[in-house]
């Protein structure tokens, strides 16, 4: 395990966000045709026709499904990703040490959070961290 495998998870959860924002945005943009089907929605610099309505919708369908599929996948590979860096940490001796790490890599938590809520100061865990995440990664 290096420091590069405990940040996927925390990017990969930055990805699931995008593709539920992206999905979110899809699905409004198919309401919004499904409330204009009695009408002709105006595509911009074109003359609209039903035909050209229908096509714009079934292309916002398969960009939904295109979007879901990705999601998925995301959800599969950050929930692999996950045990794996929960095994590493579990394996980890040292109780306040396995705690950064899993408030870190797991939670995603900012080392001032985590010094916060652990009542150290930002400095003080990094300075723990700093001082003992090489020996650990070695071991693994």
């Amino acid at each position: 395990m290096t420091k590069t495998d405990l940040s996927q998870l925390f990017l990969l959860n930055i990805e699931i966000k995008h593709l539920e924002d992206e999905l979110r945005k899809t699905r409004f943009k198919i309401a919004d045709y499904n409330q204009i089907s009695g009408g002709i929605a105006k595509i911009p610099g074109k003359k609209t026709t039903r035909r050209d309505l229908y096509d714009s919708f079934i292309e916002l369908i398969n960009t939904e499904k295109d979007i879901e599929r990705e999601l998925v996948a995301a959800l599969k590979k950050a929930l692999e990703v996950k045990i794996r860096i929960n095994n590493f940490i579990n394996n980890v001796a040292d109780s306040e040490m396995r705690l950064f790490l899993r408030l870190r890599y797991v939670f995603g938590m900012t080392w001032e959070t985590i010094g916060f809520d652990l009542n150290y100061t930002e400095s003080g865990v990094r300075r723990k961290y700093n001082k003992n995440i090489n020996q650990i990664l070695s071991f693994a």
